[in-house]
């Protein structure tokens, strides 16, 4: 391993000055429009031990380098828009007078279950209706009817807590529950 001191020269004709003092500058003239930005940077190195290589390799390596951290800093500065970006977005959710506590208004949040007899000659209240409903009262009613030979099952859209199509008493009840309206109990 050959350890070079001084003064290098590459094939392109640019110029690596080394000094031997602890924490002496290194100025590189890679190239002219380089050199204001290379020589400002102050490096510990007394020695540089290089492996013979040939001086267009090692001003290959130098730009290499150069070009890793330009991509370094175009990462982060493309992260750091994203950032602000996103921030925004947070902020313009968190001012949003439609979200309640944080929530999207049309999330499922209101469920109600009514399980009933559909048959009378049926016990143990297999047939039931479901009621998924957002803060607005729009969604679905699902109704399973459960007989001894087959089960039918139905589902009846919900705009404003009222049916798209006629509702049965056990689905207007089980919306009426979601919703938190106050409904009779009806049992088959």
């Amino acid at each position: 391993m050959a350890v070079i001191q001084g003064n290098v020269r590459t094939a392109s004709g640019a110029q690596v000055s080394l000094d031997h003092g602890a924490g002496a500058p290194v100025s590189c003239h890679l190239a002219p429009r380089l050199a204001p930005r290379l020589a400002s940077l102050d490096a510990h190195w007394t020695t540089l031990p290089i492996v013979d290589l040939d001086p267009a390799i090692v001003e290959l390596i130098a730009l290499g380098a150069l070009g890793l951290g330009l991509l370094g800093l175009v990462i982060g500065g493309a992260a750091s828009l994203r950032v602000g970006r996103l921030r925004a977005e947070l902020a313009a959710l968190r001012a949003d007078p439609s979200l309640v506590a944080g929530v999207d208004p049309k999330a499922v949040r209101n469920v109600s279950v009514v399980r009933y007899d559909a048959f009378a000659d049926m016990g143990g209240r297999m047939s039931y209706s479901v009621a998924l409903l957002d803060s607005a009262g729009d969604g679905i009613v699902l109704s399973a009817i459960n007989g001894r030979a087959d089960a039918r099952a139905y589902a009846k859209g919900i705009v404003a807590g009222a049916g798209e199509a006629l509702l049965s008493p056990e689905e207007q009840q089980a919306v009426d529950a979601a919703l938190g309206r106050s409904a009779t109990r009806s049992r088959r």
